[in-house]
């Protein structure tokens, strides 16, 4: 009878905490990867690429545009988004009585303690607190740049869309001494050529998922302002998302900047 009552135990305890996870941000896929619930993901979204198994997971549309009946149909016990998605969605997932979880998209300094949310809801505090030194650690190594720059962000080129202040993007480089030359401005704003003569940066920082086009770059060296400017590459996969690799993509784009100028 102990025998018995000790395998129903052990059964239980394997089932009270089976999650199924459908994530509709990549970063939060990614996330959750990290946290090492790979297992209890059921759905992602289209974009969510990474790690290279997030890829190969049912697949719910795109996290603009989810679709609502594929979520439905895998019998979630948890649907993760952002507040800033389309509220229709939210609205159309809480009819169908599924459990939505809809955080506060995190700024930079606000991932940390985002993590640590993931990590209690999901009983992975220990792997979240391991994540978080890691990212504080890759943050702080950032500081010790101090390359004394001025930068543009491009995160779009037909037409130009530039990363402002109060961003992500901005606010990290922002830590190994790269200054926004359109601080002035805030959020992901799409920008007039007149606009980009005004401005005078050290380094353009062009994001795309592939290396940009010959046509791309010669934009930027054509361009009065922008001709002696160091262009730098970015992969979009790396740096269009807040989520674990950000700081040491970041990393990399800053030692380049360092190389390539000599400092």
């Amino acid at each position: 009878m102990r025998l018995l009552l000790l395998f129903f135990f052990f059964i239980f305890s394997q089932n009270v905490f089976a999650a199924c996870i459908v994530s509709l941000n990549p970063a939060l896929t990614e996330t959750l990867f990290r946290l090492g619930l790979q297992k209890e993901i059921c759905g992602t979204t289209s974009f969510s690429n990474f790690p290279k198994e997030a890829a190969l997971l049912p697949q719910v549309g795109s996290y603009v545009r989810p679709n609502i009946e594929k979520i439905i149909s895998l019998r979630p016990t948890h649907v993760l988004a952002f507040q800033e998605g389309d509220i229709t969605i939210k609205k159309s997932l809480e009819r169908a009585k599924l459990n939505i979880i809809t955080f506060q998209e995190p700024s930079l300094e606000q991932f940390s303690d985002f993590i640590l949310k993931l990590g209690k809801i999901f009983q992975q505090e220990d792997a979240a607190k391991e994540l978080v030194q890691e990212w504080t650690s890759q943050l702080k190594l950032l500081e010790n740049f101090k390359l004394n720059k001025k930068i543009l962000v491009e995160v779009d080129h037909d037409p130009i869309f530039i990363a402002g202040n109060k961003t992500f993007l901005s606010d990290i480089f922002k830590k190994c001494g790269l200054q926004n030359v359109y601080g002035h401005i805030e959020g992901y704003r799409r920008v007039p050529k007149e606009s980009l003569l005004n401005q005078k940066p050290d380094i353009v920082l062009t994001i795309e998922q592939s290396e940009p086009s010959l046509k791309r770059k010669n934009f930027w060296k054509t361009l009065p302002s922008t001709k002696n400017a160091l262009i730098v590459y970015g992969k979009a996969d790396l740096l269009s998302r807040l989520g674990p690799r950000l700081p040491q993509a970041a990393l990399q784009i800053c030692e380049q900047i360092k190389n390539s100028s000599g400092l």
